[in-house]
């Protein structure tokens, strides 16, 4: 096993380390990030980088270093090559400069990672697998602010007596790295929180007589103004709302009703009688014209099929 060079500067380089048939590599610590390079005759012929964690603790790096060593130099098999880089890393792993350089949180949180998915909903949920069949999953507000806490009571979660014990520089680098290896997928739910809210909000429409004059805000809650929009009463919005467990008088679903086109007049007042009742001004096509769909729906909740 190919000793750690004993001169390296901390923090800064490993130094020359011999890698396998005359070939050399050295890890660099930059400003931008962990820096591999292979050389041969104090040549450089692979550089990789730069990546934000160090290829001793990423379990990626080796297979990906050795493929483009073994591009470099078809002549060296890549299973030469892989082993004779994870000596290298296990030594540093194992050595003083090695738990110096990368802080043990960061080496045990980014060695156990096998897999990072992002799903795209709104907000988004990232999903960070871990060996031993252990998944950590963090809302958009966790990755945004890092604050430690956090990732320690996710991580002892699934480590019971492993605490992690990371700092809030640990959580960045840790999150540096999930970042950069992380894929997007699709959502296994709602895309958004409120897709339920506007399903439930659509069905209850299908059901309910569109009036053409401005009583039938009074009467069904909805009034169809000729060439104009399909007006709502506020009470129908609020109890979709409702009946999706959210907020009555939460903003944000009436903003992504507007980025959907949903909603094409901003809610106003009107003068039905003596009452003034608040409507949402709809695009028509929000309410289905088959009133089947809510009576299907209805069988649904009860557990019956149609």
């Amino acid at each position: 096993m190919p000793p750690v060079n004993p001169r390296a500067p901390a923090r800064t380089s490993t130094g020359p380390l011999p890698l396998i048939e005359g070939l050399n590599v050295e890890i660099t610590s930059t400003n931008q990030g962990w820096i591999s390079i292979v050389t041969r005759d104090g040549a450089a012929i692979v550089r990789d980088g730069p990546t934000p964690a160090a290829p001793w603790i990423d379990r990626r790096a080796p297979g990906r270093i050795a493929a483009a060593v073994h591009a470099a130099v078809p002549a060296i098999v890549r299973r030469a090559i892989r082993g004779a880089l994870d000596q290298i890393f296990a030594a540093i792993r194992s050595s003083p400069d090695g738990s110096g350089i990368v802080s043990p949180a960061v080496a045990r949180a980014i060695g156990a990672t096998v897999r990072v998915q992002i799903e795209t909903c709104d907000p988004p949920t990232y999903l960070v697998d871990l060996d031993g069949g252990r998944s950590l999953l963090f809302g958009s507000r966790d990755i945004a602010a890092r604050r430690p806490i956090v990732l320690n009571e996710r991580w002892l979660a699934v480590h019971p007596r492993e605490p992690l014990n990371a700092s809030g520089n640990d959580f960045g680098a840790i999150i540096d790295y999930w970042l950069s290896i992380a894929e997007e997928i699709d959502p296994t739910g709602d895309a958004s929180p409120w897709e339920g809210a506007a399903e439930g909000l659509q069905i209850a429409l299908a059901a309910l007589t569109v009036y053409p004059t401005r009583d039938g805000l009074a009467r069904s809650g909805l009034w169809q103004e000729p060439n104009g929009p399909l007006w709502v009463a506020g009470r129908l919005v609020r109890a979709a709302l409702r009946d999706a467990g959210r907020g009555e008088d939460d903003a944000n679903f009436s903003k992504y009703l507007r980025e959907r086109g949903l909603i094409v007049h901003a809610s106003t007042p009107h003068r039905v009688g003596g009452a003034l009742i608040r409507a949402w001004g709809f695009d028509p096509d929000i309410r289905p014209e088959d009133a089947r769909i809510a009576e299907c729906a209805a069988l649904d909740d009860e557990g019956a099929t149609p």
